[in-house]
């Protein structure tokens, strides 16, 4: 099914703790493209982009510039460039995200959806699977998707965070 619902070619700049450039909750089948979002500061909580409950979301071609890439704490989990949380069937493709703690991050129920063709650059962790503490995340397989990891990573280039710190095989991903 797809959505005649889109959000496209927006230039956004968050400047405020605990706020998002662009925030969905329960619509399904949207698709997000070409929107540019910069973070400027450095704030606790953060995201560009937070999709939560939206089965069937197309993310793609976006750029999400943070400005900070230190990961000290547990917290700083919640300073990411994309959030998917419990959005099942999503297609996250093509995206460039940097300079943030956590570039992309896939929270809860997410099975069965695509991640592919993303720019991570100069982060500490590029993608994450779980928040960071307890939660877990669940994508399906990723093989071959041909998502690149540039620049400098001072934690993982990904990690699947409720297994205890372990950073997973991303060769083929």
């Amino acid at each position: 099914t797809s959505s005649t619902l889109v959000m496209s070619t927006n230039n956004i700049t968050v400047q405020s703790d605990n706020s998002a450039g662009i925030f969905l909750r329960g619509v399904s089948f949207i698709s997000l493209y070409k929107n540019n979002i910069s973070v400027i500061g450095t704030y606790s909580t953060y995201s560009g982009i937070d999709i939560v409950n939206c089965t069937g979301t197309v993310v793609s071609t976006n750029v999400v510039k943070c400005s900070s890439i230190l990961y000290k704490l547990k917290q700083d989990a919640n300073k990411v460039g994309i959030r998917v949380r419990d959005s099942e069937q999503s297609d996250i493709g093509c995206n460039d995200i940097s300079q943030s703690p956590v570039c992309l991050q896939l929270v809860g129920e997410c099975d069965l959806s695509k991640i592919h063709g993303n720019s991570f650059k100069n982060a500490a962790v590029g993608l994450m699977i779980g928040n960071g503490d307890n939660l877990d995340g669940v994508i399906g397989n990723q093989v071959g998707m041909q998502n690149e990891w540039s620049g400098i990573f001072t934690r993982y280039k990904a990690w699947y965070s409720v297994d205890t710190g372990n950073p997973f095989n991303i060769t083929n991903s």
